[in-house]
């Protein structure tokens, strides 16, 4: 039977492989709008793995954790930054990947929206200058026709304010285009899943 640390490192084998794999798959194909989709979710999807060091705690333990959350928002800090440093090499990992990306599908809405809300959700920084770039450059690569899908994500992200989902304008106007099928994306954030369609978090 294998130990705890040895399922750990098993587990991080596969993690290794299947972003190996991922990553040779998109550089045979770098064309194909499927095979980034999948390796950008799994690689955004390991931001999100549980801590070990998670327990089932004590009431003192949930005063810590409290105050650990409450610092972390006053210094605007995401909680997986400082309880690893492994997810800031991901992070980085990650936005390189998307970049890699749009080199070639620079044409697709729907990697743009994912992009942006997952600099929004994962940035460290939590810098607004960054998110805003990434959307004026979406802006700029885009087609006119496609600029009403970014328009609304950007308003909501710059305002809070959410756009309607079942009527309006926003309604009925995201089905097909180049790359978004009609189909949303969603990161699995802290807070819950972040529609990139309507951009906000749930």
């Amino acid at each position: 039977s294998h130990t705890l640390s040895a399922f750990r490192k098993e587990v991080r084998k596969v993690i290794q492989a299947r972003i190996m794999v991922g990553e040779r798959a998109v550089s045979l194909l770098p064309g194909s709008y499927k095979l980034w989709k999948n390796h950008l979710l799994f690689c955004t999807s390991l931001l999100e793995r549980p801590s070990h060091s998670t327990r089932k705690g004590s009431e003192e333990m949930k005063i810590m954790d409290e105050q650990f959350q409450n610092q972390c928002n006053k210094n605007r800090i995401p909680p997986y930054l400082l309880s690893s440093s492994q997810n800031f090499r991901r992070y980085g990992t990650t936005k390189n990947a998307y970049e890699r990306s749009l080199v070639r599908l620079h044409k697709m809405p729907a990697i743009w929206l994912h992009y942006a809300a997952f600099v929004a959700i994962y940035d460290p920084e939590r810098n607004p200058t960054t998110v805003r770039r990434i959307y004026d450059r979406a802006l700029v690569s885009l087609p006119a026709s496609q600029h009403d899908r970014v328009w609304d994500d950007y308003l909501a992200w710059l305002t809070g304010i959410l756009p309607s989902v079942g009527g309006g304008k926003g309604g009925g106007k995201k089905k097909g285009g180049a790359g978004g099928g009609g189909e949303d994306w969603k990161i699995i954030s802290r807070k819950g899943s972040h529609k990139v369609k309507y951009g906000f978090e749930s």
